[in-house]
């Protein structure tokens, strides 16, 4: 694989919050900040994640999702490219950035017995949670949220009953507060389709009582 697009992601990052960014190194980085949640949010390091493509193939938007390697010895680096383009790269010293979510605790497998919720969504619908706009979500919806897989051309958000009730707490509110009406729908649907599978579970719960 040609890793074309060779990032230190400390440089697309200013020290003054005050500086002014322009929107082509902002749109790098959001994107890259992404790709470093992926990576970061859990225990795997050879995955193909739920991050889609940035790319226009024939004018239209990849519908490809970036594959990830996390190499962390002896020097920690991301290596990244889409499953379907020829996109791809590969990130340096992104420890300790606030991309990195290894700074909060990491829920590396489910306990036996837990109770496990899995939610189907589609692109669209991801798309629309991960906007770079929105920051409302506390870390452990976070992890949720970049710890999501591809399954075929879905996405898989998986998480214990607790998190998953916690996580959709957050995805209400943002709904409500989104002046987007596209992306207020999106989110709708998605907490509609979180909401019936907690239901789901409740309800399994009580029938082996």
């Amino acid at each position: 694989m040609d890793y074309k697009y060779i990032t230190n992601i400390r440089h697309l990052i200013s020290e003054d919050p005050a500086s002014e960014i322009p929107d082509a190194i902002l749109r790098e980085r959001d994107f890259l900040g992404l790709i470093i949640k992926a990576a970061t949010s859990g225990d795997e390091i050879n995955f193909i994640s739920a991050v889609p493509c940035r790319k226009r193939v024939n004018r239209k938007p990849c519908q490809g999702t970036i594959m990830i390697m996390r190499q962390d010895v002896p020097t920690e680096f991301i290596y990244w490219h889409c499953d379907s383009c020829e996109d791809g790269g590969r990130i340096s010293e992104f420890a300790g950035t606030w991309y990195d979510l290894r700074k909060w605790e990491q829920h590396v497998s489910f306990e036996p017995g837990e109770v496990v919720v899995e939610v189907v969504v589609n692109r669209d619908e991801y798309k629309a949670l991960i906007s770079p706009e929105i920051n409302t979500y506390d870390p452990d919806s976070e992890k949720i949220i970049f710890s999501a897989k591809k399954v075929e051309n879905k996405v898989r958000i998986r998480a214990s009953e607790s998190e998953m009730d916690n996580f959709i707490g957050f995805v209400a509110p943002d709904s409500n507060h989104e002046p987007n009406r596209k992306r207020s729908k999106l989110l709708d649907s998605l907490f509609s389709k979180i909401q019936n599978q907690l239901d789901h579970v409740m309800t399994e719960g009580d029938l082996t009582i």
